[in-house]
């Protein structure tokens, strides 16, 4: 072999330091074709360990010797619906046992806590010694059915709330924090609506930065406990504020993740360079809610603020819609009139201030656009010195709505109508 070929990478393989001076031996037992069938077992196995999810979350409770020996049993070809079947085989009956022994309490020294995985099965799991394939695969009927759809799968649920906790406990540098006990971030939250038959995710989510709180130790009295809140998701353009809680506590779990609003929709910061994206990712994220698609959640595994630096979980957290489609139907009708909103203030050059007369269903979009044309006509081209009004445009109850332009700032207000 060449010294290129000698130090390419497809000729070196991974060892400990006492496995590499094996190797390395000029008397080396293993030829070159045995070594090259080691790597090719042990890369196979830890890809889809890394990559599938499933069986990433079984890996951690089989040994790595065991682990391997399903796949050097399916040599040469890997054939993916034989390793199967059997890592979940071996994973359920390890829990099983491990169910078993622990005569149905699942309590663990401190020095020897539980996967949030164990628990959760342990948890949410009947045990079922015919089947042991089918019991790690059961699907479990939610306590709290109003929290969450049917047929949630709790255990990824839990594990998604450790992997997050367990990452934002990561960022915490270790002279602020004893390790266990509550901690609080700000984190980026992405807000998407999916096709509930489809799966598909609209094209552009609303990205906003939420509180997260986590909390992931165990004590003696309480056993395993995890917990992943996130709240606090309005914005400037956004009035969408996703509540999501995960509690695993005595081996109880308990859910929620809801989409409510946060008041009104009322945009500030106009002048924000993000500002346009925002609000479209908004109005087309709302429009798809009413339509009938689903609102689903991603929080950030990374803790901070930076949207150059996040590190979106890759798995969805489905969220249950509490939004009414009259309240969407609200929301589309303002965005509407804030985009004419925005087109006005273009035009003209000044600030718009956004006023409740302004957003009355009598004041139309076409009523909207002709008191400006007419009042910029007025009072000549631009730059506009002159302060300048419009007549009565239309009257809502006692109030009569107008049309101001007045230092810089263009508004529509209301006036007590006078009676004659």
């Amino acid at each position: 072999m060449t010294p290129e070929q000698i130090m390419h990478h497809s000729n070196g393989i991974w060892t400990c330091s006492g496995c590499g001076d094996i190797v390395d031996r000029l008397e080396c037992e293993y030829s070159p074709a045995q070594l090259a069938e080691m790597k090719s077992v042990r890369e196979t196995a830890e890809r889809m360990a890394a990559s599938d999810p499933q069986i990433r979350g079984i890996s951690c409770y089989i040994s790595p010797f065991e682990f391997d020996e399903v796949f050097w049993e399916n040599l040469p070809n890997f054939e993916d619906d034989k390793i199967r079947p059997a890592l979940l085989d071996i994973a359920a009956r390890k829990l099983q046992r491990l169910y078993e022994r622990s005569n149905r309490d699942m309590s663990v020294p401190d020095h020897l806590p539980l996967k949030p995985l164990a628990s959760a099965i342990k948890t949410i799991i009947k045990g079922d010694g015919d089947d042991p394939a089918a019991f790690l695969n059961r699907a479990a009927a939610h306590p709290y059915p109003h929290s969450r759809p049917a047929g949630v799968n709790h255990t990824a649920a839990l594990r998604k709330a450790a992997e997050i906790v367990g990452s934002w406990a990561a960022c915490i540098p270790s002279h602020f924090w004893s390790g266990t006990g509550w901690h609080i971030h700000h984190v980026n939250v992405l807000i998407a609506a999916c096709h509930p038959q489809t799966r598909v995710v609209c094209e552009s989510p609303i990205r906003v930065v939420g509180t997260g709180c986590g909390r992931h130790d165990h004590t003696a009295d309480r056993g395993e406990i995890l917990h992943l809140k996130v709240m606090g998701t309005g914005s400037l353009v956004n009035n969408l504020n996703w509540q999501l809680g995960i509690a695993f506590v005595k081996g109880k779990m308990l859910t929620t993740s809801t989409l409510r609003l946060a008041g009104r929709l009322w945009p500030r910061d106009f002048h924000s360079a993000q500002w346009e994206e925002e609000f479209d990712s908004y109005e087309q994220v709302v429009r798809k809610l009413a339509e009938g698609w689903q609102p689903i959640g991603f929080v950030d595994m990374n803790s901070g603020q930076s949207a150059l630096n996040d590190r979106m979980h890759p798995e969805a957290f489905e969220i249950e819609l509490q939004i009414t489609p009259s309240e969407l139907e609200e929301c589309l009708y303002r965005c509407s009139k804030i985009r004419r909103a925005r087109a006005l203030q273009r035009q003209w050059g000044w600030s718009f201030e956004f006023t409740d007369a302004y957003f009355k269903r009598e004041l139309d979009l076409t009523m909207i656009q002709a008191a400006s044309d007419e009042l910029r006509t007025r009072l000549g081209p631009p730059p506009y010195w002159h302060r300048g009004e419009s007549p009565p445009l239309v009257r809502v109850g006692e109030r009569n709505i107008k049309f101001l332009a007045r230092n810089g700032v263009i508004a529509f207000y209301s006036e007590w109508a006078q009676q004659f």
